[in-house]
């Protein structure tokens, strides 16, 4: 973030971690997991009103091997209701282009979601809790592709984060999500087969902790648990990752 005038700012970011996994098989695409995205926008403020527009850009890899590529648009606003309390709402456009195996791009979703949420400080600003909505809508990109890569959501998202001493944060996140899928598939049944449509339930939960080691670099890490429910059995699954970072601010 750097001023550009008095009310206008410069954004911009770079992000990157890579996860191995270590219980799958030996040589399988999912033994390394990276990310590597950015965004670049601007941000404004006057008086009680924050406004920001950001341009985003990702990509996720298995095995080392380009998974999709994500580009889109982000815009929020915010307004400070008191010295201790802000409301917030965005609005996201984003397109995926999966690039991993043959027929690839029939995965290819455009995705809109729109959100809102609140935040208030405690005990002087040392407690920060926050909790908000968002519901969202993928559609599938390429005209042949099934209908089932298309999905609705929405969700609900809360958490609080603690500077218990200078330099230190920790904090907590839960999120919980619920998708629809487009079209429908056949499942068998004794003396029966009946039409369904594919229905997730996430939920994720966060633990992190960050070290401000100095002015510009801070030491993180972080646990997160994920339980996917899901009335396709090869969709459900729990996940733990352990990760830890370090964080350095340009300016």
């Amino acid at each position: 973030k750097a001023p550009v005038t008095e009310h206008w700012d410069f954004l911009t970011g770079l992000d990157t971690q890579s996860t191995g996994n270590y219980q799958v098989p030996a040589n399988s695409y999912f033994d390394t997991v990276s990310q590597v995205g950015g965004y670049l926008g601007t941000g404004a403020h006057y008086g009680k009103h924050h406004y920001g527009l950001m341009l985003q850009a990702q990509n996720y890899a298995l095995g080392g091997q380009s998974y999709y590529n994500m580009g889109g648009l982000l815009g929020q606003y915010s307004y400070l209701l008191s010295k201790a309390t802000q409301i917030s709402g965005f609005l996201q456009s984003s397109q995926f282009d999966y690039q991993y195996g043959r027929g690839a791009n029939l995965q290819n979703v455009n995705s809109t979601s729109v959100g809102v949420s609140v935040a208030h400080s405690l005990m002087q600003n040392q407690v920060v809790t926050f909790g908000g909505v968002y519901v969202g809508n993928d559609r599938k990109a390429e005209s042949a592709a099934d209908p089932s890569v298309g999905s609705k959501y929405a969700g609900l998202r809360g958490g609080a984060t603690w500077l218990f001493r200078d330099g230190w944060q920790a904090g907590a996140d839960l999120l919980l999500e619920n998708r629809k899928y487009g079209g429908s598939s056949y499942k068998a049944a004794p003396l029966v087969v009946y039409d369904y449509t594919r229905k997730d339930t996430l939920v994720s939960a966060d633990l992190n902790l960050a070290w401000q080691v100095m002015k510009n670099v801070a030491l993180t890490s972080q646990y997160t648990y994920i339980n996917s429910d899901s009335n396709v059995p090869i969709r459900k699954y729990d996940r733990q990752i352990i990760s830890m970072g370090v964080r350095y601010d340009f300016l």
